[in-house]
C-alpha cells in the first residue's frame, strides 16, 4: 500500500503511523480483553506469549499477573514500540514466515493479526501446539466488515460518507489480502484440538473524538491514497475524516470477536470444560460433545502449572534462544 503526503502530515511516518492506530486500538478494546484474559486465567509463574504488541499495554497487564517468576513473551515485526517492562521481552517476529518452535506457554494471546496473515489456519495449529497441557489461547480480530455504524449524526450526509469510506476499505483490504476471520476462528480452534472453546462479540458506542472515532480516522490518513484509488472521491474522504471528530457524533465500533480455546489438561480432558460449573459430568458425555453452552466454565480459573528458569528452549526457530536465559 502507497504512503502519502496525506499520512505525514496527519500522523506521521509510517511507523508512527502504525503506532497511533496501535495506541488507538489499546484505548478501544484494553478493557475487554483484560476481562476476557481474566476469565481465561493468568497464574503467577505464568509463561505468556503476545502475537501483535499494539502499545503494549496487554503484555505488561499479563507480566504484573505473572509476577516474578513468570514471564511475558512479545513477537511482532516492529517490537521497537514496546516499552520497557520488568518481565517483557519483545522479540522480532514474523508470524507469516517465521517458524514456532514447540514451547510451553501457559497462555498465549493474539490480537488483530490473524486477518492479515496467509496461513492463518496452520498458525493456529502451531499456537496450539505450542501451548502447555492446560494452557490457553485467547484470539481477539476486529470484524472490520461491519465498520463503524452510526448511530446519532449531526450532518445527514454522514451515512452517505460512512456508506463510501466503507465499500472503499472492503475494496483496499481485499486487494491486500486481508480476509475477515473471526467466525472461523471458534471452529478451527475446535479443529486443532482445544476444547471449551467459547466466543464473545463484543461492542460499544463512542463519540466524535473518541478513540473509537480515532482509529478509522488515523486508517483513513494512512490509506488515504488506497482509499481513493479505491473508489472514494478525496473531498468525500476528507468530509469523513472531519465528522469523526465531532463530538455530536454517535457511533457503534467496530465489534471484535474474541475467542478463548484450552488444550487438554489431561487425555481425557477434552469434555471437562463442557460441564457447567459445579454440575456433575452428565452420563456418556463425549469428547465430540463438548463445546460454548451457556454455563460453561471454558478454561480453568488459574492455570497451575508455574514457569520453571529451566526451560529455555528456542521459542522461534529464527531467532534463537531466549535473551533472558543461557
Amino acid at each position: 500500500m502507497t504512503t502519502t503526503r496525506f499520512e505525514f502530515d496527519e500522523v506521521g511516518t509510517a511507523a508512527t503511523g502504525g503506532r497511533l492506530l496501535g495506541s488507538y486500538l489499546a484505548e478501544i478494546l484494553d478493557t475487554f480483553t483484560t476481562r476476557r484474559l481474566t476469565q481465561a486465567g493468568v497464574a503467577e509463574g505464568s509463561r505468556c506469549l503476545v502475537i501483535g504488541a499494539d502499545a503494549g499495554s496487554i503484555a505488561g497487564w499479563l507480566a504484573d499477573r505473572a509476577g516474578s517468576d513468570g514471564e511475558v513473551v512479545v513477537a511482532d515485526t516492529d517490537p521497537s514500540h514496546v516499552p520497557a517492562y520488568p518481565g517483557v521481552t519483545a522479540l522480532r517476529h514474523d508470524p507469516a514466515t517465521d517458524p514456532l518452535v514447540e514451547d510451553d506457554f501457559d497462555l498465549v494471546y493474539v490480537r488483530s493479526v490473524m486477518a492479515c496473515l496467509p496461513g492463518r489456519r496452520g498458525l493456529l495449529a502451531r499456537l496450539a501446539t505450542a501451548l502447555s497441557p492446560g494452557g490457553v489461547i485467547v484470539l481477539d480480530e476486529l470484524e472490520a466488515g461491519f465498520g463503524p455504524g452510526i448511530l446519532y449524526a449531526p450532518d445527514p450526509d454522514a451515512h452517505r460518507l460512512f456508506a463510501r469510506y466503507q465499500q472503499a476499505l472492503d475494496t483496499v483490504l481485499r486487494r491486500a489480502g486481508i480476509h475477515p476471520w473471526s467466525y472461523p476462528t471458534h471452529r478451527v480452534m475446535r479443529e486443532a484440538g482445544l476444547v471449551g472453546v467459547d466466543t464473545e462479540c463484543w461492542s460499544r458506542s463512542w463519540r466524535g473524538g473518541e478513540p473509537g472515532c480515532l482509529l478509522p480516522r488515523a486508517l483513513a490518513a494512512q490509506l488515504f491514497d488506497d482509499l481513493t484509488e479505491a473508489g472514494i472521491a478525496r473531498p468525500d474522504l476528507a468530509a469523513f475524516r472531519g465528522i469523526l471528530l465531532d463530538s455530536r457524533l454517535v457511533v457503534r465500533g467496530c465489534p471484535v470477536v474474541s475467542t478463548i480455546g484450552r488444550k487438554p489438561a489431561t487425555a481425557t480432558d477434552g469434555w471437562f470444560a463442557a460441564v457447567p460449573v459445579g454440575a456433575p459430568a452428565a452420563a456418556g458425555t463425549s469428547p465430540a460433545a463438548a463445546g460454548s453452552v451457556a454455563g460453561v466454565s471454558p478454561v480453568p480459573d488459574r492455570l497451575s502449572r508455574c514457569a520453571s528458569p529451566s526451560r529455555g528452549s528456542p521459542i522461534f526457530g529464527r531467532i534463537g534462544p531466549h535473551p533472558s536465559r543461557p
